[in-house]
């Protein structure tokens, strides 16, 4: 009776029954695989199989490009939110600068101006009719 050949280590019915001596010469590093052809069942086998591990490895790098831009994101929306808050803080800060009461307090603390007198006051009054302006 010819026994069934087969490449597994951990095939118990093979090895049940024979001394050491008695396998078939090549037995555990068999190269008879090489020639013979691939089925055509073996060949799908494997094409869907690499197929599942590529699609599995582009989910896979899909996902973490997701979950970076999702960082980024969130670092730029925080990094917007303190600059909105800078912003409005450098508003508030211009309008306690331009404060009427601060120039002329600083004017005539600091610089030493003086309000004019009335005499020193020249109003200038734009001429609505053109043929009455002085020329230039």
């Amino acid at each position: 009776m010819q026994s069934r050949r087969t490449y597994s280590f951990f095939n118990h019915t093979f090895l049940k029954n024979r001394e050491p001596s008695k396998l078939p010469q090549g037995f555990l590093f068999s190269t008879s695989f090489i020639t013979k052809p691939i089925s055509k069942r073996m060949l799908a086998m494997f094409a869907t199989l690499s197929f599942l591990v590529l699609s599995l490895l582009f989910l896979t790098w899909i996902r973490i490009s997701q979950l970076q831009s999702g960082y980024a994101l969130a670092k730029l929306e925080t990094e917007q939110l303190s600059l909105q808050e800078q912003a409005r803080a450098l508003e508030l800060e211009i309008a306690v600068l331009k404060r009427p009461e601060r120039v002329r307090r600083i004017a005539i603390q600091e610089l030493k101006l003086m309000m004019p007198a009335a005499h020193q006051i020249i109003r200038h009054q734009k001429s609505l009719d053109t043929k009455n302006a002085p020329a230039h």
